[in-house]
């Protein structure tokens, strides 16, 4: 719709254009001719100004990137959509962002959820328009804006994960009021990034174990021979997490063996 009124204004312009040419040229020399600043400010005229519901909804483009970039952390530090905005590292409350014409901004499974209120005009007032996360196989995230087709080659994000995976979720604003056109940019996936990023938990829950190791040398002047004699339950996989199978401990040694949703299992050792 919006590109068959884009292709409407643009013939008129032209029309506009051709008969101001007309003029100029068929006009006797003594008759008062239209200048090129009448010319476009008929142009002007014609286009007229937005409606006031299409120009506020897009400002909800310019709150987003602070949520895009929240939604994106989650995914590349957990393989997850956030499910909610605590989840995303934001207030826990959608109210807490608001402006003249949104009331809330949302993240349910990864997808932005934009409400309008406040004094925004009464065709879209508690209406929502929606952008939705999707995954590439490179870890690009592309965003859908409100009911516009899926991304093409592309899966909800966090399906890769196997965990938490975003959730379309239906607008209902009126499909007239979308920005033309209704873009947001891609954010692209760094491998390298997500595989720190999952390092990174391993050695975090391998902090305790750290501890105790270095706590049974300074009592006994020796190494721990396993978790039971570091002080610890005797089953590595007690200590897991997304990424984390399990934390063994042999003569001092502690070993972080990764598995459940990493990019590729491995084992990293950390020696006392």
């Amino acid at each position: 719709m919006n590109t068959l009124r884009a292709l409407c204004h643009h013939r008129m312009v032209a029309g506009v254009m051709m008969i101001g040419i007309a003029i100029l040229l068929t006009q006797p020399v003594h008759a008062q001719r239209p200048s090129l600043a009448d010319l476009q400010a008929q142009i002007d005229n014609l286009q007229g100004p937005l409606d006031p519901e299409v120009a506020q909804v897009r400002t909800a483009l310019d709150l987003l990137p602070e949520f895009q970039q929240a939604v994106a952390r989650h995914f590349w530090e957990t393989g997850e959509a956030p499910a909610n905005r605590t989840e995303a590292h934001l207030t826990a409350t959608g109210n807490d962002t608001n402006t003249n014409y949104i009331s809330s901004v949302n993240i349910f499974n990864g997808t932005i959820v934009v409400t309008f209120g406040n004094y925004a005009d009464a065709l879209i007032t508690t209406k929502t328009l929606t952008f939705t996360p999707y995954e590439t196989p490179d870890l690009t995230i592309i965003w859908r804006c409100g009911a516009e087709p899926q991304p093409i080659n592309t899966a909800l994000l966090g399906t890769a994960g196997g965990g938490t995976t975003a959730a379309y979720v239906t607008p209902t604003i009126p499909p007239s009021t979308y920005s033309d056109p209704c873009i947001l940019a891609s954010q692209a996936g760094n491998q390298n990034d997500v595989i720190r990023a999952q390092v990174s938990e391993g050695i975090t829950l391998a902090a305790a174990a750290m501890a105790s190791v270095a706590e049974t040398f300074a009592n006994s002047g020796e190494a721990p021979i396993n978790r039971a004699a570091a002080g610890m339950t005797a089953a590595p996989t007690d200590t897991g997490g997304h990424y984390v199978t399990g934390i063994a401990v042999t003569n001092g040694t502690i070993t972080i063996t990764y598995g459940n949703k990493p990019t590729k299992p491995s084992r990293v050792k950390l020696s006392a």
